[in-house]
């Protein structure tokens, strides 16, 4: 039994039962973890006339009108938001009537609006450079910030304290009943009704959108959807996990419809790839698909081949204008690797091909790298791989195995198309050891890891991976760089030496004669 299997414990996080400590309205709750923004806003408020104003900036799924009435409520403060189109005489108000920033505490404009209306975004700074009452905050996207700052030079001058939203927090025992007690207020402002097996469904979603099985994400509009959607699926006043669970899985459903063509492809043999069987210089590698809504991954056969030249190691995918910068990074990594255990005083002589079959659009992402590397080994050595193993990972130029991006999709593509085909019981993916945090996977499948019908393994090196999709010790070098006899590496270096002319060739009869009578 290999020690480097990953476990069902390991491949998806628990969350025990827990229940909300505040049961009641304390919209202040949802400023958990925003540590940051709390500060700062604690400055500004403190000292208003002196012109300190913020720009707050996020990268996750924020819901700002909630965010808003929280820190009106922490800080117990007269507020506005402006999410919309506006006038100038609304926000700063006229001779007769004043406006929204003379009559408020703090201000929140939301930064889409202004990047839409230049002309009220150019008011606000002159209102500003002359001074004013309240305390004045942008909120937006980053993104939405970045086009404000092109569009108005003064905006960084005008608004000088510059802070970001957390997205995640860690899931530690110092965090977890806080973030129950954050949940059961954002189910409070949903109008939703939690029973306590929720939370723990909840907090496994949360643990997945931040791909992490130690962090919780604070993206609250993600997490209002999914309460919301719990409660179609309710059959009493209280949504419980398994409505929750529902919701996930039907979310999921709802937009996976490419994610079942591909695999319908595969089962169909309109792609051609392997899950059982032994194969020499091909190997299956893991992809990712993204869009807007939905990510699923899917498996990619990586051949190689290779034949006496001057060492070159060429990318099909890049010569033919169908491979990213990053890959052929990941190439020239590869090709590094390659010379450092096998090139070190001589060139090699050979060259080799590695290519993505049956791939029409972009490959990119160095992810592939550890697969390329192996398929390359076995086709030099002439070790076939066993082809109910699927392999993802980065390495790099010392052979050591990086995280990759992804990992549950990969892992989940080749088990639909195993399951699909029939579970022989021997089929897994190679990770990783790093990316084994970010383990989430389907029940389903944690299930059948369990059962032992599916395998993950965990590996920190090439020569790991090697051994697991080759099964042949690599080899152990000794003084003078020859690897143990019969091992990959052994193999591999008799077929480099052969390529390169240092191996006579068996003598004919007539040669042998002739060496006699001389």
């Amino acid at each position: 039994m290999p020690t480097n299997k990953i476990s069902a414990k390991l491949a998806r996080p628990a969350f025990g039962p827990l229940a909300p400590k505040h049961q009641s309205a304390l919209p202040e709750l949802l400023t958990l973890g925003q540590e940051r923004l709390v500060e700062t806003l604690s400055l500004a408020l403190k000292k208003p006339d002196a012109n300190q104003h913020l720009l707050v900036g996020y990268y996750s799924d924020i819901d700002e009108d909630l965010l808003v009435d929280a820190i009106q409520a922490r800080f117990k403060i007269s507020s506005a938001y402006v999410n919309q189109s506006t006038t100038k005489a609304k926000l700063i108000g006229t001779k007769e009537s004043p406006g929204l920033i003379a009559n408020t505490d703090l201000l929140v404009i939301s930064a889409e609006c202004l990047v839409r209306q230049k002309q009220i975004a150019k008011a606000l700074l002159t209102e500003i450079q002359t001074g004013c009452q309240a305390v004045v905050m942008i909120l937006g996207r980053i993104h939405w910030l970045d086009y404000l700052r092109e569009q108005h030079e003064g905006i960084n001058a005008g608004f000088p304290l510059v802070t970001e939203l957390m997205h995640e927090i860690t899931a530690n025992s110092d965090n977890l009943q806080s973030y129950v007690d954050y949940l059961f207020q954002l189910a409070n402002a949903a109008q939703v009704e939690l029973a306590d097996s929720a939370y723990p469904e909840l907090m496994g979603y949360a643990s997945w959108q931040c791909e992490h099985q130690q962090k919780l994400t604070l993206a609250s509009r993600p997490l209002l959807n999914l309460i919301r959607q719990g409660q179609l699926f309710s059959e009493g006043q209280q949504v419980t996990g398994d409505d929750i669970g529902k919701a996930w899985t039907h979310r999921n459903y709802r937009v996976n419809v490419q994610q079942a063509l591909s695999l319908q492809s595969f089962t169909e043999d309109f792609v051609r790839l392997k899950t059982q069987g032994l194969e020499v210089g091909q190997i299956n590698a893991l992809t990712v698909i993204d869009s807007q809504d939905f990510s699923y991954g899917e498996p990619a056969r990586v051949t190689a081949t290779v034949h006496y030249g001057d060492g070159e190691v060429a990318d099909i995918e890049r010569k033919s204008e169908l491979g990213g910068n990053i890959h052929a990074k990941g190439m020239m990594i590869l090709s590094a690797c390659l010379y450092r255990i096998f090139g070190k005083d001589e060139p090699l002589h050979l060259n080799a091909n590695i290519v993505f079959e049956q791939s029409y659009q972009e490959i990119d992402g160095d992810s592939a790298s550890l697969a390329e590397y192996c398929a390359l080994i076995s086709a030099i050595s002439e070790v076939p791989v066993n082809q109910e193993l699927a392999v993802t990972g980065a390495i790099d130029q010392f052979g050591q195995v990086q995280a990759i991006g992804g990992v549950n999709e990969k892992v989940e593509g080749f088990y639909r198309l195993c399951q699909a085909r029939g579970l022989s019981g021997q089929q897994g993916v190679l990770l990783p050891s790093s990316n084994i945090v970010q383990l989430h996977l389907d029940p389903e499948i944690v299930e059948a890891i369990e059962k032992e019908k599916f395998h993950l393994y965990a590996v920190d090196h090439i020569d790991q991976a090697i051994e697991l999709l080759l099964g042949k010790s690599v080899g152990i070098a000794d003084e003078r760089g020859r690897f143990s006899e019969d091992s990959v590496y052994a193999l591999v270096q008799a077929r480099l030496e052969q390529l390169a002319g240092e191996i006579d060739e068996p003598l004919s009869i007539w040669q042998r004669l002739i060496n006699k009578l001389t």
